[in-house]
């Protein structure tokens, strides 16, 4: 897309892809496509440099705004700018309304060209508007009509036209050797809260995509309305699709399943080493920023966290009270190779010695400076569960799942919001007790509610609406509590730690993932559902 557009230009970038930017191209490729600077997405005028802007963010109302903004600011200057906007994965919908079916088509040939709608009949996609055409005319079944909100937006503003809409479908962002991601963080809130679908278009084109590459895939489970819907949506573009696959059966089994079977897994604290990293520094698009606390330094270092690290990926999935004993055995183990390095470079030729220099000992000076890393996040970590009292609270949160001591494990809510904890520490535990208990007793939701709400301001108010929209933080039935037993079921062998073999270790042996004690019974069991 760079390369289409001729001459030098500068890129801005819509802030939630800087940190993605690096899986899509890095620096010196960007300026092989004659990318002269990179600036961030901000209110205001263009950013200066060259006469062409070529703009790479999500499709959202904000950002369009701000890009409609730049290129008014751009009409009054003697040399205007050029635009371009890259929108990832694609443009933005809207909702226009459901008309009859004439209407429909009148609304078609009239208003807009085919390359600016997408309709959709009897709920189900129609990527051809010649197809679409004869379906409306054949149904007498409403229409709904969906225009692109960006390219609206841009005519509200008396820009449109001025920039040129281009889409980048990147699909899965590959975060590890084993681990795709569609980076997608709004995907919940869109699909479960504002009931939009075009996340769900997103992930059936990705999988579509993967199955082109890939060959078909024979087994398919899903659970789930999402999963579902992404399912027979991706089985519809590959039936439209005209181009072959890349291959047979490189794939064997794909398995879906909806977030919403599963909110208890959210809530828990964290207690692998890669978890705990996520809780206590947080890790965004398999990169972590860490503090001057941790490196020592004033500035923060960005790290990327893959398998690439040696050191990362020998602990990342260990219980956290472990990982102290294997990073002193690694600081050993690189200490010893330090020893034998200065016994073997003795007897070497100068050849010799530059290779071992330029590739043994630069490897092995990459995981010292690791583990210094790693070994700074442990005790930033040990020191702040030391101050929170973190043991109590993992002892709430197996009180919460096993359905006994509740009266306790309320008043450490409320103490917790009282002593203004941070507000998603004190909210993950109630709405893990809304969970456990499939719902909150009138009095106390309307106490911890209350309290919330006193202790962190009223701009949370919208935060605990949407919770009890999805069904997470609610008031229990009537008479509810007659009938209920006991919490949520929880793993009653004991599981050892530091040498796991269940996968409930990564909550300390309380719990085991929903979505993973299925994915393995699947495969135990070998039962696939299929879907033609």
């Amino acid at each position: 897309l760079l390369n289409s557009i001729d001459g030098k230009k500068d890129l801005i970038l819509d802030k939630e892809l800087i940190c993605s930017l690096d899986y899509i191209a890095n620096f010196s490729q960007l300026k092989t496509c004659h990318v002269e600077k990179i600036f961030k997405l901000e209110p205001g005028s263009a950013p200066g440099g060259t006469n062409k802007c070529v703009y790479l963010i999500k499709p959202t109302i904000q950002n369009t705004k701000i890009i409609a903004d730049h290129i008014n600011a751009s009409k009054s200057i003697d040399s205007p700018k050029r635009f371009w906007i890259i929108n990832v994965p694609r443009k933005f919908l809207m909702f226009l309304g459901l008309v009859p079916s004439a209407l429909a088509c009148l609304f078609l040939f009239c208003l807009l060209s085919s390359s600016h709608l997408i309709m959709l009949t009897a709920c189900c996609l129609v990527p051809s508007w010649k197809i679409l055409v004869f379906r409306i005319s054949c149904s007498p079944l409403p229409v709904l009509l969906i225009a692109f909100a960006s390219e609206t937006l841009l005519e509200r503003e008396g820009v449109y036209g001025y920039a040129k809409q281009m889409e980048l479908p990147l699909g899965f962002w590959c975060l590890d050797k084993d681990v795709f991601s569609l980076e997608l963080p709004d995907f919940m809130n869109s699909f479960y809260l504002r009931g939009d679908l075009t996340h769900v278009h997103t992930a059936a084109m990705a999988l579509a995509q993967l199955c082109r590459i890939c060959g078909p895939i024979p087994k398919i489970l899903g659970h789930g309305k999402c999963s579902k819907m992404v399912i027979d949506l991706m089985n519809l573009i590959l039936k439209e699709s005209s181009s072959h696959s890349g291959g047979s059966d490189r794939i064997s089994h794909l398995i879906i399943l909806d977030r919403d079977i599963d909110y208890v897994s959210v809530f828990l604290s964290q207690l692998t080493y890669e978890g705990m990293l996520d809780e206590f520094f947080g890790i965004n698009s398999g990169r972590i920023l860490f503090p001057k606390e941790v490196t020592g330094k004033d500035e923060k270092l960005k790290v990327i966290l893959n398998s690439s690290d040696v050191v990362f990926n020998e602990i990342r999935n260990n219980y956290f009270a472990s990982v102290f004993g294997l990073l002193r055995d690694k600081a050993k183990e690189l200490q010893s190779k330090e020893q034998q390095t200065k016994s073997t470079l003795s007897s070497m030729n100068i050849g010799d010695i530059k290779k071992f220099v330029s590739e043994e000992m630069k490897n092995v000076r990459q995981q010292h400076t690791s583990l210094s890393v790693h070994i700074g996040a442990c005790e930033v970590i040990l020191n702040t569960k030391t101050e929170e009292n973190f043991q109590d609270r993992l002892r709430i949160e197996h009180d919460i799942l096993e359905g006994q001591n509740l009266r306790e494990c309320v008043t450490y809510v409320e103490d917790c919001i009282n002593k203004q904890d941070p507000y998603p520490s004190a909210l993950r535990l109630m709405c893990l007790l809304s969970i456990s208990q499939d719902g909150l007793l009138s009095s106390e939701y309307e106490s911890l509610a209350t309290q919330f709400r006193q202790s962190y301001g009223c701009k949370y108010v919208s935060t605990l609406y949407k919770l009890n929209k999805l069904g997470i933080l609610v008031e229990q039935a009537p008479l509810y509590h007659l009938v209920l037993q006991g919490g949520i079921p929880i793993e009653e062998e004991g599981v050892n730690l530091k040498k796991p073999t269940d996968m409930s270790y990564v909550f300390g042996g309380s719990y085991a993932p929903l979505i993973g004690r299925i994915t393995e019974q699947v495969n135990v069991e070998r039962k696939f559902y299929f879907r033609k």
